[in-house]
Parts: structure tokens; sequence; C-alpha cells
């Protein structure tokens, strides 16, 4: 999606947003950049097995939010990023607001952004705004965090389930997000003292369809690329967060 002047915002808004994740994600047009690519992709260490998720999908806005502290920016560096790090930019369209970003050269860009806390009102704007404006957002909760688990379910509707409108699923008012596609990442979920997934998929169940909800951990790469192997397939096939209203809500382990 563009993030390009709208009418519809605020002057201040549109500056702030585009400061925060820049233009559109498009992929490099220059002949000098598409004989690099070309020689990159031919070489077998020149891409990694989580870039090589997204083959088919290109011009993609990704935004990673979640509370702080909660794994995204190694969500980032360990597994997005094709250069160990050194390929993170950082935008910072505000004192005290800092968003990380990686973009591949098919033009699929990844942003971290840390949501909550007391910000000004502007801050919690601009939040909503950039997921509003993305291709998908990936949500991060912190399992190990039970001080703060009420407060991510309070943002994570905030910044992507506000403006709702509601529709029946299964004969239950579930809501729909904004935003063009959601998924939910459980991270840190073997921590000791974490919540158990039962009590996510409780405290969740009134707000997303649980299907669109994986157990990760960010540092030892569990279910990482599981996740993202699906995000991948519902963008590159158009799958929105209005498909399949009908598809039954995927059940919780038994293990669980």
């Amino acid at each position: 999606m563009s993030t390009s002047v709208s009418s519809n915002r605020e002057h201040w808004l549109d500056f702030a947003l585009h400061s925060a994740l820049g233009p559109a994600p498009t992929p490099s047009k220059t002949w000098l950049s598409s004989v690099l690519n070309t020689l990159k992709r031919s070489m077998p260490l020149g891409r990694t097995p989580f870039e090589r998720l997204f083959d088919g999908v290109s011009n993609k806005r990704i935004i990673i939010a979640g509370l702080d502290a909660g794994g995204k920016s190694t969500l980032l560096r360990n597994h997005i990023s094709v250069d160990k790090g050194k390929d993170v930019e950082t935008r910072i369209p505000y004192v005290g607001l800092a968003l990380e970003n990686v973009c591949y050269p098919s033009g699929v860009t990844f942003h971290t952004l840390d949501v909550g806390g007391c910000s000004p009102q502007s801050y919690l704007k601009l939040e909503e705004t950039v997921c509003e404006v993305a291709d998908a957002v990936v949500w991060v909760i912190d399992a190990g965090d039970r001080d703060r688990a009420v407060e991510a379910v309070y943002e994570l509707r905030r910044c992507v389930y506000s403006k709702l409108e509601k529709w029946d699923h299964d004969d239950a008012k579930t809501l729909r997000g904004r935003a063009a596609l959601v998924m939910i990442l459980i991270n840190k979920s073997d921590a000791k003292h974490s919540l158990t997934m039962r009590h996510i998929y409780d405290s969740l169940a009134n707000v997303c369809d649980t299907k669109i909800i994986f157990e990760t951990d960010a540092i030892s790469g569990k279910g990482v690329n599981e996740a993202f192997s699906w995000l991948a397939g519902q963008l590159r096939h158009g799958v929105t967060a209005q498909s399949d209203k009908k598809e039954k809500e995927k059940s919780i382990p038994e293990k669980y």
C-alpha cells in the first residue's frame, strides 16, 4: 500500500508517515541494480531460506508490531535480515519513536514498530496509521510478559482492529481489522512462568480468528519459518483478512 499524500489524512500525519516508512515499496528498476540482483540470486549463498519464503511476492509492506521487548528486533535481525543485521535501517519520525526496517530486492519491506505506553496522542495516531497502510500486520505477543498481557490485547484492538465493522461468524461476533492481512505470533511461550497457549487463545477469542495465531521463538527460530510461510502464501495469492469468512476457526491443539 502506498504512503503517498492522502486527502483524508492531516498534513502532519502524512509527513510523519513518510518519515517513518519512506516511499511505497517497489523493486529496483535500474539496469545496474537488476544485474546485481540477478547475480545475487544466482549465488547459492546470496539468499536466506527466509527470503525464499517470499518468492513470488513483491511490493508489499509488512509491519511487525507489538509492545516493547517482545522479540520484534530479534526476529528482524536473526531471521528476516539477509546480512546478519547489517542491512537493518532505522528511521526516527519522532523523538523517542524508532522503526527498524529491512527491504528485499523484490520490494517486500519489513518494519518493526513498538506501540503502547504513555505516548502522546500524535504518537498513537501514527501507530494506528502505520498499521492501516500496511499490506500485512504481524502482531508479536510476549507470552513471558504476564503483567502486560491485557495491554498487549488492548493495543492490538486499538492499532489493528479499531474502526471496526462486525460480521457474523458461526453465530458469533467476530471483529475484523482495517489491515489487509493480520498474523499473530506468540513469542517466548517456552519461557518459565509464561502464559499458557490456552490462556492466550481465550484472551484473543473475541478479538480475532484463532487460525491466524502461531507459536514462535525468535531466538531459536521455532515456528518462525512456518508462520511466515503462511503469511507469504496469503500475500502471494491475494488473500485478505476478509477472505473465507465462513471458514471454521482453528481448534486449540490438544496439548493445551
